[in-house]
């Protein structure tokens, strides 16, 4: 019995053993497999990683997660679709640049272990035809559709934006509706159950063209210059500027980094300073735990300080404490004629509370609150009005009440809009935000690619500026054709693909209502630009929706085609008429339409002049019956035409028939039709150059000079004494 115990605890000793050697040992491998981040075999995924080189731990890491067999699968795709991120978008807190090859190795790879975010990544690559991929609409449209299963926002935000308007699918407002309905959703819950912040996701994003235009105008200073000036003055002890400040530090805008603990700091300064603002922004501060420890009693005490002062917001927000009881005993009265006042003086927070406590049947219009029976129509005519104002959870009960007919008439048009309005104002739009980050820092491939992939999701300031980036060069061929290498040969790459790609997003914002790019895609068929044929009709047609919608270089380029009848019929009336209304509607269209007015003054007259040139000597369009005459054969058949009426036309015709005969003797010969003809054609392409533009533009600033000069030479003279 002794040995046998002897030998079963030798046995077990061993085994011991055995298996703390196999347990250091693969400890050992593993030690060694993330010094050398040699982990699976070799893969292009593994490969690509590996060439990496990158002293952030945070990135090693996650490249080590992406390829360790040893990770459970759901963090391995998480870290894989991390590190996808971080190359497709580029991220310059972790020194990693754009990397589009890898990026779609390591989405591919997240989406073959069920990575919805993955699946929208690699469908936005389809789309455009991104690093080597084909452009695929219908291979993009099925990765969009299995992403949105799977709970992808912009999956789902990028189908409502196709169903909507008919991209690539039919034009369908039921299923647009759905997908957009998943997203305002969405945005909803997180705003409810954080509401400390959710107004940095309404404030509007930068427009590149407006940016552009703003830095070549004077006395127009940049976001640096603004918070330098703010700063300046808050250490001045100015308590509006110390106020401002803290409000760019609050909401992270103008370039500042979002500073919760500094804000609160320079509230309490503005309020010691005596800001008006002051106290509301302490009580709202304190209500929220916004940079301070949440406390209902100091947030009561400010926001009542700030209701004394006037403040309209602090009523609204001093409602909701007595609504909900938070810090004072629960008084509905009260309430509701705190909102009802604040609503009064124009607050959008106090008509969708008012709005919330109608459709709950609370919040009569008599001074007793009693509850009632739901008031729907009343709710939303106080939805609508918050809504007007920006207010985002109200446009999303519009959605809701306009889809399914509650206190208003069904209309799924109005609940797309609706949603499709509350969608884009989800946290993920904060990657509009970094795009104009990299414009400024002039990363222009990753400002492009942000917002590219915002312009699948239907954003239409992003469809425009992404446009905008290709269509004035901002990414020079040389480093962005690795981007989009669909070309069909490697030598048209820059006038095909970008300019049909640039088209392609103009097109889109078009569709949204955005008149420049209406403007651009009729420059484009003008000029016969982005793998379009010339085409002046659907130029002109494009033209006039985008001076509907009050563009005036649009306005001014259709004054132009109906002055020279060019994909219109000839109409000077309209072109002056056109020229007008883009005077109206730029203040800077001064001088060019003044110009072009005199230009066209000059064409009226030149073909006034023709015409009566046509009726006078009989010209007729040539027939191939009629044999062509001379100049001198017709104003002798007009001489005699008119002779026998005594007209003095036909003395006319007979002085110049003897001054040809004086000059020209062999007159006979000179064909009129193509004489007149070769004058006024000619006339006509000088009349539509840009040197003749110039031309006159140079004759009326030299006519200006001279009348300047002429007034001060006339006020230089010594005034005459009268005798």
């Amino acid at each position: 019995m002794g040995y046998y115990f002897s030998f079963s605890r030798a046995v077990t000793v061993v085994a011991l053993v055995v298996t703390l050697s196999s347990t250091f040992a693969l400890c050992s491998d593993v030690a060694e497999a993330r010094t050398s981040d040699a982990i699976t075999p070799s893969s292009p995924l593994s490969e690509a990683l590996r060439q990496i080189q990158t002293d952030n731990v945070s990135v090693r890491d996650l490249s080590i997660a992406a390829l360790s067999p040893l990770v459970p699968p759901a963090e391995r795709r998480d870290a894989l679709v991390q590190l996808g991120d971080m190359y497709f978008y580029g991220n310059h807190s972790l020194a990693t640049r754009v990397n589009g090859t890898l990026a779609l190795s390591l989405y591919l790879e997240a989406a073959s272990l069920g990575a919805p975010r993955a699946q929208f990544h690699v469908g936005v690559a389809l789309s455009y035809g991104l690093w080597g991929f084909p452009r695929d609409e219908a291979a993009a449209m099925t990765r969009y559709y299995f992403a949105a299963l799977d709970g992808d926002i912009g999956a789902s935000m990028a189908l409502g934006h196709r169903h909507w308007l008919g991209v690539g699918v039919p034009k369908k407002c039921e299923s647009a509706v759905r997908y957009y309905e998943v997203a305002a959703n969405e945005v909803v819950a997180k705003r409810e159950h954080n509401m400390s912040l959710s107004a940095i996701y309404d404030l509007p994003h930068r427009r590149l063209k407006t940016i552009v235009a703003a830095q070549h105008t004077k006395n127009s200073p940049g976001d640096s210059a603004i918070v330098d000036f703010y700063q300046f003055s808050a250490d001045k002890g100015d308590p509006d500027a110390t106020l401002h400040l803290a409000t760019l530090y609050l909401y992270g805008a103008r370039g500042l980094t979002q500073d919760l603990e500094r804000a609160a700091v320079l509230f309490r300064k503005a309020y010691e300073l005596g800001a008006n603002e002051g106290a509301y922004y302490l009580g709202h501060i304190h209500s929220l735990g916004i940079g301070v420890p949440q406390n209902n009693a100091t947030a009561f005490k400010y926001l009542q300080e700030a209701v004394n002062e006037g403040n309209t917001a602090a009523q609204n927000e001093l409602a909701q404490m007595y609504l909900l009881g938070k810090g004072v005993k629960p008084d509905k009265k009260k309430a509701v004629d705190l909102f009802r006042a604040a609503a009064r003086q124009g607050s959008m927070e106090a008509f969708y509370n008012l709005g919330v406590l109608r459709m709950q049947g609370e919040g009569s219009k008599s001074a007793m609150l009693l509850t009632e029976y739901p008031e729907y129509e009343v709710a939303h005519g106080y939805f609508q009005v918050a809504a007007h104002q920006g207010h985002t959870i109200a446009s999303h009960k519009l959605g809701h009440m306009s889809l399914h007919g509650i206190g208003t008439t069904r209309s799924c048009k109005s609940a797309v809009e609706s949603f499709k309005l509350v969608a884009e104002r989800g946290e993920w739009n904060r990657v509009l935000t970094q795009a104009y980050k990299d414009f400024v820092r002039q990363d222009y491939e990753a400002a492009f690619i942000k917002y590219a992939v915002m312009a699948q999701q239907g954003y239409e300031i992003a469809q425009h500026n992404a446009a905008y980036l290709l269509d004035n060069d901002f990414l020079t061929p040389s480093a962005f054709s690795p981007l989009l290498s669909s070309s069909p040969s490697a030598t048209d790459f820059g006038e095909n693909v970008v300019a049909s790609t640039a088209v392609m997003l103009y097109r889109l914002a078009a569709q949204q209502g955005n008149a420049d790019a209406n403007l651009k895609i009729g420059d484009y068929y003008y000029y016969g630009k982005g793998g379009n044929r010339a085409d002046f009709v659907k130029a002109s047609a494009h033209y006039s929706l985008a001076g509907e919608r009050s563009n005036a270089q649009a306005m001014f380029n259709l004054a132009l085609m109906y002055e020279h009848g060019t994909g219109v019929d000839q109409d000077f009336y309209l072109a002056k008429r056109f020229f007008d209304k883009a005077r109206q509607a730029h203040s800077d269209a001064g001088v060019p339409v003044t110009l072009a007015l005199w230009k066209l003054r000059v064409h009226k007259s030149l073909c006034s002049w023709k015409t009566w040139w046509d009726e006078f000597v009989g010209n007729v369009p040539p027939s191939p019956t009629r044999e062509p005459h001379s100049l001198v054969s017709s104003l002798r058949a007009a001489s005699r035409s008119k002779r026998d009426v005594g007209d003095t036309e036909a003395e006319a015709s007979a002085f110049l028939l003897s001054l040809l005969d004086e000059w020209w003797p062999d007159g006979e010969a000179l064909n009129a039709d193509t004489f007149l003809q070769g004058i006024f054609s000619n006339w006509s392409e000088v009349l539509q150059s840009e040197n003749f533009f110039i031309l006159v533009l140079t004759i009326g600033l030299g006519v200006v000079l001279y009348i300047r000069s002429e007034r001060q030479y006339l006020q230089a003279l010594p005034l005459q004494q009268p005798q």
